[in-house]
């Protein structure tokens, strides 16, 4: 008897991974896992073409921080999306607004609380610091129009056509000076 619920107990964990490790992967490919949401979403790394931006993002931080320390204090808009993760251990993207950069640390606000809230428990408004590791994107105003937006940028046909011609009218025509 208790070698049979051993073997049951068994085979419904390999169920179970086998669910998480196959399905769960099908269903953000086919439900457009990566597609931004608002000011949030759940990442989960299904869109080999939305990585591939997070790493450009990443990659192309410097000339962010360029232009943040350019600009006087409070002048424009910068935002970065980060990675933080969720109560339920997913890893969440939210984006972070009036981006600072002091004494080695980079800091923004929350622009938005995240359905399922975040492990530490932040709420839209509060501070937090991040790593260049945590970022997927960024995106600051130069001249009246978006740079950045790397992920945008990829995913800019999953846009309804009046949404993409606004938001192509308000970008530049690269993510990078």
């Amino acid at each position: 008897m208790r070698s049979e619920r051993a073997r049951l107990w068994i085979a419904s964990i390999a169920a179970g991974a086998v669910a998480f490790g196959v399905v769960v992967p099908l269903i953000d490919q086919f439900m457009g896992g990566d597609e931004q949401v608002s000011d949030w979403q759940i990442t989960r790394g299904g869109n080999p073409d939305v990585r591939l931006a997070h790493t450009q993002a990443r990659d192309a931080f410097p000339v962010f921080l360029a232009a943040l320390e350019a600009a006087d204090a409070g002048a424009g808009v910068f935002e970065v999306a980060v990675e933080l993760p969720a109560p339920n251990g997913t890893p969440t993207k939210v984006w972070l607004e009036n981006v600072s950069l002091s004494a080695g640390e980079m800091s923004g606000y929350l622009k938005l609380t995240p359905p399922d809230g975040l492990t530490e428990d932040l709420k839209k408004g509060d501070k937090t610091s991040f790593t260049r590791a945590q970022i997927l994107d960024w995106r600051y105003v130069e001249n009246g129009l978006w740079r950045g937006d790397f992920v945008v940028r990829v995913i800019l046909s999953e846009y309804p056509e009046d949404a993409r011609t606004r938001i192509v009218e308000n970008m530049h025509d690269r993510p990078i000076p």
